[in-house]
């Protein structure tokens, strides 16, 4: 949907569009997340079972103390990436991109360039707020992108004219 009719849109159509990209999202991203797949696993929670916004509700908080490197963990905030492998591919990519992937191998470049602007991490940020340790943030090409589509979106809201520098 675009800008300007999401902004113009109803509660009710805001709340069903929500539910369906959090629906997808679950899907298609959360199974390829070592934290997320083990905290679902922990919990007892199947991917199929977060349907809607209000399902969030059977997730636990997640912290900063869940990113922070420890000593049995030094690499710890890696786990929030995105990894994608043929197995968890094969097991939870959708139908098209399976239609596209044979044995593991990727059919063509427009497929593989798919996935590496969906999952490949190219721009990271650190933040060490009131932790000593400095937190990496990771981005891909499609993070980038949704940051850029909300930062126009709060610019909009605001009423801040696209000639102001």
């Amino acid at each position: 949907m675009k800008w300007s009719e999401l902004s113009k849109a109803s509660k009710e159509e805001i709340k069903e569009l929500q539910n369906k990209n959090l629906a997808k999202m679950i899907r298609h991203q959360i199974p390829y997340s070592p934290f997320y797949s083990k905290m679902f696993k922990d919990n007892n929670i199947k991917f199929k079972d977060i349907k809607t916004v209000d399902d969030l509700q059977q997730l636990p908080f997640t912290s900063k103390e869940d990113l922070l490197a420890t000593k049995e963990d030094p690499a710890k905030s890696k786990k929030f990436i995105l990894q994608p492998d043929e197995k968890l591919i094969k097991k939870h990519a959708s139908k098209g991109m399976l239609a596209k992937i044979i044995w593991g191998k990727i059919i063509s470049q427009d497929v593989k360039r798919k996935l590496e602007l969906e999952y490949k991490p190219i721009h990271i940020h650190f933040t060490t707020g009131r932790s000593t340790d400095p937190i990496p943030f990771t981005y891909s090409a499609r993070d980038i992108y949704y940051l850029r589509e909300a930062g126009e979106r709060m610019l909009d809201v605001a009423g801040v004219s696209r000639d102001l520098i």
